[in-house]
């Protein structure tokens, strides 16, 4: 153990675990060049996702160029051709809360996978996106298990992916066959469908339809490159924040209901900037720094990836005199950087104000976002989309509806606590609340 590092060695896999934002930019970030690749896993071949998932690629040539053209539709510049969209879906989504406050958690979760599907893909049919995204939410949890290292023995020992299909004990085969042809459909499907003009939205851009209007001629040898980065980059588009942001915005109901203080000061905020004569709007963000502040602690209260995503060190290295092989496996521990006691006062507490000073956000306070999206060259490119829609999304609840703890039969309150799934994208287990609409709001909810 060093200091804020933990080394160990689990069947012949060499683990350097990083507890400190500190620790993670030195390794990750100032000394990029060496650990901005992926581990290596056999599942990745056997689902056909080292093919297409920049996420989990190895750093390189295919992974630059994945990442560029990601980024090209999804650069802060770019992402503002998006809020129509994002407005329409926050709308559509309170409304549905309104109809049924009982089942408020749903379209709040699903509100992600039917944005990514327009702004992806242009797809504006919502029961068909709601349909897609549950899908694509099925095969991110399978997949998201499934690259755990420990999970699947070959991903240790890569020899297993030849044992015959009939010996034996190989029913994984079978389970990770499955998953790549979802990832196949994943792929080809939804772009086929944007290519064919079906059901598009034509008042938006989307990410599908920018990268078909900018491809080569049909006889131009680049063609097909293009084609390839633009159909997988555009599933990424999806399955990179869709789930993890849904979690987000389940924890954020579940603190909102264990915490009516924090709620009633961002009704006073929202109230006293915004009035009762419109929803938020993504501009308003600088004026609303309590409303900000809720949804940077959800991000560090709640924490996604709790051991983000492990980066893999390219040659041997030394750090402050000590050796790190080649191929070692390093795991940021976003968890324990968002819940350590030096930087964060009484951390497993729900208190925005730590993200405040003079009434206005602190830059100096260690930005939970940073933890949540990955360091280095590795970072999350979808990250200011991510960051806007769940800005807009948390203040437009916030302002139109009040979220409490359920009662007992004689009127007391049920204690609710964050307890969360054990998976590699953690998500709130199950849990009861009262949505009801805020008076006054309701021509805010149509």
């Amino acid at each position: 153990m060093l200091g804020d590092i933990v080394y160990l060695n689990a069947l012949g896999i060499d683990i350097l675990v990083v507890e400190t934002v500190e620790k993670a930019v030195d390794l990750l970030e100032k000394r990029a060049n060496n650990y901005s690749d992926r581990p290596a896993l056999a599942v990745l071949d056997l689902t056909t996702s080292s093919e297409w998932n920049f996420s989990l690629i190895p750093y390189g040539l295919k992974w630059r160029k994945l990442r560029r053209t990601f980024h090209e539709s999804y650069s802060p510049a770019v992402i503002e051709q998006y809020r129509p969209v994002m407005k329409e879906e926050v709308q559509r989504c309170l409304s549905k809360v309104k109809d049924n406050p009982d089942a408020a958690l749903e379209p709040l979760r699903m509100f992600w996978g039917t944005l990514a599907m327009r702004t992806s893909y242009g797809f504006v049919d919502p029961e068909r996106n709601e349909s897609l995204a549950k899908y694509a939410e099925r095969f991110s949890e399978g997949f998201g298990e499934a690259i755990k290292p420990a999970n699947f023995l070959v991903n240790i020992f890569p020899s297993l992916r030849y044992v015959p299909d009939w010996f034996p004990g190989t029913g994984w085969k079978r389970h990770l066959k499955e998953l790549a042809t979802h990832c196949l459909a994943l792929r080809f499907r939804w772009c086929a469908a944007r290519l064919t003009n079906l059901q598009q939205d034509r008042r938006y851009r989307s990410m599908a339809a920018t990268i078909v209007d900018n491809l080569p001629e049909e006889n131009d040898p680049m063609r097909a490159e293009a084609e390839s980065l633009g159909r997988d980059a555009a599933v990424m588009a999806y399955l990179g924040g869709a789930d993890t942001t849904a979690s987000a915005t389940t924890a954020l109901v579940l603190a909102l209901a264990m915490n009516y203080d924090v709620q009633k000061k961002a009704h006073a905020e929202l109230d006293a900037i915004i009035g009762i004569e419109r929803l938020p709007e993504i501009e308003d963000l600088p004026t609303l720094p309590y409303v900000h502040a809720i949804v940077k602690e959800v991000n560090r209260w709640f924490t996604v990836l709790p051991m983000g995503v492990g980066h893999s060190s390219v040659e041997d290295d030394e750090y402050e005199g000590y050796f790190i092989p080649k191929g070692a496996l390093v795991m940021p521990n976003a968890w324990a950087m968002m819940h350590n006691p030096d930087t964060f006062e009484n951390p497993f507490e729900f208190k925005p104000e730590r993200y405040l000073k003079d009434g206005q956000i602190d830059p100096t306070v260690p930005d939970a976002e940073q933890a949540a999206f990955g360091f280095g060259r590795r970072i999350c490119p979808g990250r200011h989309f991510s960051h806007d829609a769940l800005f807009l999304l948390a203040a437009s609840l916030m302002h139109t509806f009040l979220v409490e703890p359920p009662k007992d039969d004689s009127g007391n309150i049920r204690p609710l606590a964050l307890r969360i799934s054990n998976h590699f994208v953690c998500k709130p287990l199950p849990f009861k609340c009262v949505v009801t609409l805020r008076p006054g709001r309701e021509a805010l909810v149509l």
